[in-house]
């Protein structure tokens, strides 16, 4: 069985840790998160990318008659730095599998795999529910 761990978490711009990073308002924060993983088998890393935010961003940031989907989104109330590297740890601990490729296909459902959609000629393109007010996606 393969299991995988969290090697690295940065976020924002320049990839502080999740402890150190402090956003300029940490109940109305949005910010772009890298998760490093690591397996079992190797000592490889592959990364996945989301977008955290809180709700009040959120919701300060979202049209009146918007319909938003929340595809690689994770939402907070308010910035935690120590409860989101727990969080992305007991996911990680919880994607096990027979091989490493599986064991990354369910980290990956966490967020935006760096090798999603990569050299499949038959990968869907991301649409948007609602392309008014998702053309610059959140």
């Amino acid at each position: 069985m393969v299991s995988a761990f969290v090697k690295r978490i940065g976020i924002g711009s320049i990839e502080e840790p999740p402890e150190k990073f402090v956003p300029s308002d940490p109940e109305s924060f949005s910010e772009d998160v890298v998760i490093h993983y690591g397996n079992s088998e190797n000592d490889g890393a592959n990364y996945v990318h989301v977008r955290l935010c809180s709700i009040t961003w959120l919701q300060d940031h979202m049209a009146a008659d918007a319909v938003l989907r929340g595809q690689n989104l994770l939402i907070m109330k308010r910035y935690d730095g120590r409860l989101l590297r727990s969080a992305l740890e007991n996911y990680a601990e919880k994607c096990r599998a027979n091989s490493v490729r599986e064991t990354y296909a369910k980290l990956a459902r966490l967020g935006s795999y760096e090798f999603e959609d990569f050299n499949d000629p038959n990968s869907l393109p991301t649409f948007f529910i609602d392309e008014k007010n998702e053309a610059s996606p959140i």
